[in-house]
């Protein structure tokens, strides 16, 4: 048994050495030896060596490496990012060219790597330029007020509106690069009244936004010293107020004010319940609004602002100045021709006649063209008191009734004939009476068209 075993021993050690070669091809065959590129992101350590120089850093261009691995193609998958740890010590920095040599460390499965002669044998390498390039700049520490925005729709339709707000702190200083800060407008918080009936209070982190009030995505290159803001404010009750504008003066002598124009009537004001409880208008009264002495309209601008009770501010109106117009208007003078008809004798005795001498009675009345185109005689309740006349010749005043709106002009004394009526007239006045009852309603219907024309007619001479 032992002899068979022993012979041939050289033939059997060269076909043992045979086989395991052909094992080995076999198996780099079926398995070989891959290379794979992962990206590495780099971190940044020691940063205290540029804060202490009142520096900051951002990475210029590419911000991570390419790390290359060798193993089997059977374990080559199991390689990621997470398998490496790849940083920039700011202690290496080389200032002339911002350079910063990065150093790759394998945190997991490292037991799969094998040497790659692609790289001289390692198990991975970290392919050029094995360095990221550091932009710095200087460090800025700034102050700023708080600001607050306000966002939602308080409760009610309109009936409240947001009212002062108290921050505590009221400040930040804030710090970053000088190029980022020059970018804030300002710092605030926001506060939500989304339904809101009654106070808020709350605390809100700080913001940053531009010119625009839009917020600044900054990033945490720039922070804010110290923690969130607290806050409180007060929710006004809404109520509109009709504006009065208290004008003073008199115009000139021949003219009249006769309204005011104003784009806006009534304004929203925001308060407390007791300050607007008895408030129903919001007086204007300014040196402004006099038309002392005016020919014409006056046009002038009113800040309501300047003229709301302390306690109180304008809600939804974005523009607190408005236009105002005083209007001033000329008066004329218009003659009107009378007739007897349009003249009452009052205290008449019904055995006199009464007649009024001379061809027509013209009487002035001075007013607004407007007013005055609206006026007749009939309308101007003439009337004559004849009450005690004895037949003769007899001169009296004429009595009117005019609105406010007219002033009467020299008002014309009347020469008034009165005889004693004859049996002739007595009978032919029975005789009449009837048919002047029935013409009376028609005449009195044309007494006031005749009326007017003839007054259009006076005033067009």
């Amino acid at each position: 048994m032992k002899e068979k075993l022993t012979k041939n021993a050289g033939l059997k050690l060269i076909s043992l050495l045979c086989a395991f070669l052909v094992w080995l091809a076999v198996v780099n065959v079926a398995n070989p030896v891959q290379t794979k590129s992962v990206e590495v992101p780099v971190s940044i350590t020691n940063e205290s060596v540029l804060e202490s120089s009142n520096l900051t850093y951002q990475i210029d261009g590419k911000s991570t490496v390419t790390v290359q691995v060798s193993a089997r193609a059977r374990d080559i998958y199991r390689f990621s990012a997470d398998d490496f740890r790849a940083y920039a010590d700011l202690a290496d920095l080389y200032t002339v060219t911002g350079a910063v040599p990065v150093t790759v460390e394998i945190l997991n499965d490292e037991e799969y790597l094998v040497g790659n002669a692609a790289f001289a044998g390692a198990k991975y390498e970290v392919k050029a330029p094995g360095v990221v390039h550091i932009k710095t700049e200087e460090l800025q520490t700034k102050r700023f007020s708080l600001t607050y925005h306000i966002t939602g729709t308080p409760a009610g339709d309109g009936e409240y509106a947001p009212g002062q707000v108290e921050m505590n702190p009221d400040y930040v200083y804030v710090r970053g690069p000088v190029s980022l800060i020059g970018q804030i407008s300002s710092v605030g918080i926001e506060i939500d009244v989304e339904g809101k009936d009654s106070d808020v209070s709350g605390t809100a982190s700080p913001k940053f936004y531009d010119a625009n009030d839009n917020e600044l995505p900054l990033g945490d290159t720039v922070t804010i010293l110290g923690g969130d803001i607290s806050y409180e404010m007060t929710m006004l009750r809404v109520k509109t107020l009709a504006l009065d504008f208290q004008v003073s003066g008199e115009v000139a002598d021949g003219y009249r004010m006769t309204g005011i124009d104003c784009g806006v009537t009534s304004v929203s004001v925001a308060g407390l319940r007791s300050v607007l409880a008895n408030m129903n208008t919001l007086p204007i009264q300014s040196p402004e609004l006099s038309v002392e002495g005016a020919t014409a309209d006056k046009e002038c601008e009113i800040d309501l602002a300047d003229y709301l009770p302390a306690g109180l501010e304008l809600a939804g109106l974005d523009n607190t100045v408005v236009k105002v117009t005083l209007q001033v208007e000329p008066l004329q003078n218009r003659v009107y021709t009378v007739d007897q008809e349009d003249i009452e004798m009052t205290g008449a005795s019904d055995g006199y006649s009464y007649e009024l001498q001379g061809s027509e009675v013209r009487i002035t009345v001075r007013g607004l063209k407007e007013d005055l185109d609206s006026l007749s005689p009939d309308k101007m309740n003439l009337s004559l008191d004849v009450l005690g006349m004895t037949p003769g010749i007899h001169t009296a005043v004429l009595k009117y009734q005019l609105d406010e709106a007219y002033e009467m002009i020299g008002i014309p004394s009347v020469t008034v004939e009165v005889t004693e009526r004859t049996a002739h007239s007595s009978a032919d006045t029975a005789s009449g009476t009837q048919d002047e009852e029935e013409q009376g309603t028609q005449e009195s219907e044309q007494s006031g068209t005749a009326g007017a024309d003839r007054g259009t007619e006076a005033g067009q001479e």
